[in-house]
């Protein structure tokens, strides 16, 4: 695999794992169906553990764009009854194969059941106490849960297989639908088969990706998980993990002729084990190739430029960045997210928001600096070229430089700040002063007393919520109280005697 070729097979994977119609990623759909089957008993044996985790993630193929015609189709109890009656006319142990396999699309819908909506946690999650980070929340969200998914049940998910449906299988199911309900669907098999491979793809990259960040950045994991503390229980109606966990309990019904089925057939054991050989090999060329890249800041840069050129929508320039960041060791968890944001959005447009941006990327900055001039100090002995090119000096120096630039950056920002506080209107003593004099002195002012001090609490409450306003640097509400406090210092002054 060579440069190129790895980081356009990074791009397209991270790209199609941007789609926005999913509830829990591919990942988190087999890792949930494995905890349900692990804590309540799993419907099949396992020899067809494979397929019927394969099938957990099988109702999203098609959407590595984001959409697909099918989603409806293959989210439906139909589909899974059609691929039971197709599963009827075969022999074993294709038959069984297929029931796993409907068993798997069955935990999936289950599964999707308590994440689906505003509510569920994907939508429902945010992150650091909700600030604005520039990502696509959604997607981010399910990103994440699924390497947080695949580290806690790493040792044993490294044990299992995924037996993937084939495309002339699919095609089957797809006209046994079509005969149950009457809903006619195209059946383009070079359509079908670049679906399925793509979505096969995603699966084991994201799998891949999560074993590499699992065994090679443990601390960012732990950051991670620090964050979606949340994650079991959710954060609005129970809609978490452990609301998932259930429902597929309570839909993985355990079927006799499956859950004690055993292959004799040495012919299905030597093809099963191949196939799932050569995936497990994909797995690894990608870790080998791609992932290996990412480890490079060069190719790192490359890979992000690259996406700025081929990838169009914001949203996924974002999803890029960040999938690219979580690769990089030298990051946290919260600046592989911030930097992924602002490197696709700019800076907020909001002072204060734009400082938190900031001192991140000063935060980062003075780690790499910080290492760098330890790679420097503590330069080995063999790197004997370094002492004519001084390329390890040269590059603490260029990131010290824009350590300190970042630093003036923040400074100028703390100053923008506070003059904007510091261009607070004066009290409104002042009007107070006038009331009190014009109540106690004049005639017409004393018997519109009552009229003038509701006028006055107007002003006063005007200017309190200007204040808060300006010290929370929302611009938004600060015009919003500005023009208030304006409107109610004319209303008393019209109605103080001339």
């Amino acid at each position: 695999m060579n440069k190129r070729h790895a980081m356009k097979f990074l791009l397209v994977v991270l790209v199609a794992a941007a789609a926005p119609a999913l509830a829990w990623g591919p990942v988190s759909h087999i890792a949930l169906t494995y905890e349900a089957g692990a804590k309540n008993g799993f419907p099949v044996s396992s020899d067809l553990v494979g397929a019927y985790l394969a099938g957990s993630t099988e109702p999203d193929i098609g959407l590595d764009d984001g959409k697909s015609e099918d989603y409806g189709t293959y989210h439906s109890e139909n589909f899974a009854k059609a691929m039971e009656n197709v599963a009827q006319s075969k022999k074993s142990p294709d038959r069984e194969i297929l029931l796993a396999r409907a068993a798997g699309i069955r935990s999936h819908l289950a599964g999707d059941s308590a994440a689906h909506g505003k509510a569920g946690y994907a939508e429902a999650k945010k992150m650091f106490h909700g600030n604005q980070t520039g990502l696509p929340n959604h997607t981010t969200n399910e990103l994440v849960v699924d390497m947080i998914m695949y580290d806690r049940n790493k040792e044993a998910l490294k044990k299992q297989s995924l037996n993937f449906i084939d495309v002339d299988t699919l095609i089957e199911v797809r006209k046994e639908f079509t005969r149950m309900t009457g809903h006619e669907l195209a059946n383009n098999r070079d359509q079908l088969k670049k679906e399925l491979l793509n979505h096969k793809a995603l699966v084991l990259t994201e799998l891949s990706i999560a074993h590499h960040l699992s065994t090679s950045d443990p601390l960012k994991l732990k950051q991670m998980k620090e964050e979606y503390s949340d994650l079991d229980e959710g954060t609005t109606d129970g809609n978490g993990a452990n609301k998932a966990i259930a429902r597929i309990s309570e839909q993985a019904k355990p079927s006799e002729d499956l859950s004690k089925f055993k292959t004799g057939n040495k012919g299905f054991q030597i093809k099963n084990y191949l196939e799932n050989s050569l995936l497990a090999k994909s797995a690894q060329a990608l870790e080998r190739g791609a992932l290996k890249l990412t480890k490079s800041a060069i190719i790192r840069d490359s890979l992000q430029n690259f996406a700025s050129g081929k990838v169009e929508a914001a949203r996924n320039k974002a999803f890029v960045n960040f999938g690219v960041n979580l690769l990089n060791k030298n990051l946290t968890f919260k600046q592989a997210v911030f930097l992924a944001g602002k490197a696709t959005s700019g800076y907020p447009n909001d002072a204060a928001q734009k400082l938190a941006y900031l001192e991140i990327e000063a935060e980062a900055l003075k780690s790499q600096r910080d290492k760098a001039l330890a790679d420097y100090n503590n330069r080995p002995w063999w790197k004997f070229w370094l002492i004519f090119t001084f390329s390890d000096k040269k590059k603490y120096e260029q990131l010290e430089l824009q350590y300190q630039a970042k630093l003036r950056e923040i400074e100028q920002t703390h100053s923008q700040i506070a003059a904007a506080k510091a261009a607070l209107p004066d009290s409104d003593a002042d009007y107070a002063a006038a009331v009190v004099e014009c109540t106690t002195s004049n005639v017409v002012c004393n018997s519109a007393a009552p009229s003038l001090e509701e006028l006055q609490a107007a002003v006063a409450a005007a200017y309190k919520k200007y204040v808060a306003a300006s010290e929370a640097q929302d611009q938004a509400r600060i015009k919003e109280a500005e023009q208030e406090l304006l409107e109610a210092r004319e209303r008393i002054k019209a109605a103080m005697p001339q």
